[in-house]
């Protein structure tokens, strides 16, 4: 994954849960990148926008992970990868959400508008399992990757 990222300069993180990987470590490790992360403007629809990373702009959202304070939201035409959380992925490159298909909703939206992002699913070994039932609708991703495998 690193080497995707430093080829890049547009990137989308997730701020994690509890469970999820620590993430936002790329944020030290990369200063000059431009990261953003999803901001839930539309629960009826699902729709998530994008906010350029802002430590001092971070608010705890009732979910349980931070977004941005900030309205001041930019084009998801501009992301170069965008780095997706799951409950589970499988060898096929799919993903269980935590059910609400708000990143469904996104990730469809940003392919639409750019055919070249790259979706990269980050997990933990054990979040790999042997199947993920999908629907119609489901992204795969192009990569999925945990702390010892890569799945292209």
């Amino acid at each position: 994954m690193v080497s995707y990222i430093e080829n890049v300069q547009n990137i989308m993180i997730f701020m994690d849960m509890k469970t999820e990987v620590k993430i936002t470590k790329l944020l030290e490790l990369y200063p000059k990148k431009n990261f953003f992360i999803s901001k839930i403007t539309n629960s009826k629809n699902r729709e998530m926008k994008i906010n350029k990373y802002n430590k001092n702009e971070l608010i705890l959202h009732k979910f349980g992970y931070y977004e941005s304070s900030s309205n001041d939201f930019y084009d998801e035409e501009i992301l170069d990868v965008v780095i997706v959380p799951a409950l589970a992925f499988d060898s096929k490159k799919n993903r269980i959400g935590f059910g609400g298909g708000y990143y469904d909703t996104f990730l469809e939206k940003v392919r639409k508008k750019n055919n070249k992002v790259l979706f990269i699913g980050v997990c933990y070994d054990f979040q790999i399992i042997d199947s993920v039932p999908t629907e119609k609708h489901d992204i795969t991703l192009d990569f999925v990757v945990s702390e010892s495998k890569i799945i292209i």
